[in-house]
């Protein structure tokens, strides 16, 4: 009997390792994409989210760029809109590995670049609440629209150790 309480109290020792371990795991995980995609805040493409955000729901019909917002699609059916559910039934792994990553990082992309600099509690001068106030502040559907928008009007080029920057079109001769 106390053999097998010795067992019982080493089996349960080695679950609460298990337990700490898959936390530790998952807070390192989290930490390393805060680490990767707090870069998203110096780079062009959440640059450009914020500004397509601001135009469409904070200038609105009296930006200079509502002729343009008001032509694209309310909506998109990308890879990053996809749900978990909807992942699990791709067939190829090879797509369902690409998907994932794109759905995690645009996920990343929102909650640790957009709702930081939206939520920024620095006591500066250039509070980004005096100019785009709380109530309208975007949705992760938002979000994911510009970010959308983004990805498939964009064309990229990639410079060594740096973000991707979005090319102009070439002005006509």
């Amino acid at each position: 009997q106390q053999q097998q309480q010795q067992q019982q109290h080493e089996k349960k020792k080695d679950d609460d390792d298990d337990r700490d371990n898959k936390e530790e795991k998952e807070k390192d995980d989290n930490d390393r994409k805060k680490q990767n995609y707090g870069i998203y805040m110096t780079c062009s493409s959440l640059i450009l989210i914020i500004h397509l955000l601001f135009e469409k729901l904070v200038r609105r019909e009296n930006s200079f760029w509502f002729p343009y917002l008001s032509i694209l699609p309310s909506s998109y059916t990308t890879s990053a809109h996809l749900t978990p559910t909807q992942l699990d039934q791709l067939q190829s792994p090879s797509l369902m590995k690409e998907a994932r990553k794109l759905v995690d990082e645009a996920f990343c992309v929102y909650h640790y670049g957009l709702v930081p600099f939206l939520h920024d509690d620095d006591d500066d001068d250039d509070d980004v609440n005096s100019i785009w106030p709380a109530h309208l502040h975007p949705s992760y559907d938002d979000f994911l629209w510009a970010w959308s928008v983004l990805q498939t009007r964009g064309c990229y080029l990639s410079y060594k150790d740096s973000c991707d920057v979005m090319l102009p079109s070439p002005s006509p001769s």
